[in-house]
């Protein structure tokens, strides 16, 4: 083949790899260099090589998606916090109307239908004082690993530093098997 025909056919593959590496977010100038260099085997190497623009445009609406999705949650943290205020407030008010503490969680004296701490009469004496049970001896488990002993208050501190949670499981004596710490006669009330 001439060489004139060569630097021509060499020209146009070089032209049309550009075009093609332009499209797909390559440098032109560059691919043209190695299309005329390398003839018809630049052209398949871009086909092989990912598509930068595609991949920037993925990026661009992925970060797009995610900052709409931060404003969401903060739109939503702050109705949130408005709602909470709203309803302490409004909690606030109707103890302050029926003069309880719900917070506290026990009626003030007097706080019952009108009646003074006299009035009331007062719960029934135990007919006979239970002799004191020895301690219960507490363990409780952190994955499959058994801690312990300790004694009821020593528990208590472990959930109140949260070191536990009340999904805890514990056990003592007393009990046939392993419970969370919510479901104990012992604990059920604490929170």
């Amino acid at each position: 083949m001439p060489f004139e025909l060569q630097i021509f056919l060499g020209v146009i593959i070089a032209g049309v790899t550009a075009v093609i590496a332009n499209e797909r977010g390559r440098n032109p100038f560059g691919w043209f260099v190695l299309g005329f260099l390398c003839c018809c085997g630049a052209i398949p190497a871009l086909f092989i090589l990912p598509n930068l623009k595609e991949a920037q445009a993925r990026e661009t609406k992925n970060a797009e998606d995610k900052r709409r999705l931060m404003e969401q949650l903060q739109q939503t943290q702050l109705k949130l916090q408005v709602f909470q205020r709203i309803t302490n407030e409004r909690i606030d008010n109707h103890d302050a109307v029926l003069g309880l503490d719900t917070k506290a969680g026990v009626p003030p004296p007097g706080a019952l239908s009108g009646a003074t701490p006299h009035q009331l009469a007062p719960p029934p004496l135990p007919t006979a004082l239970p002799a004191e049970p020895a301690p219960a001896i507490w363990h409780y488990a952190i994955g499959d690993i058994q801690q312990g002993p300790v004694n009821a208050a020593q528990l208590m501190d472990l959930l109140s530093a949260r070191t536990i949670t009340r999904d805890t499981l514990v056990w003592n004596q007393e009990m046939t098997g392993w419970l969370p710490m919510k479901d104990t006669p012992e604990f059920r009330n604490f929170h």
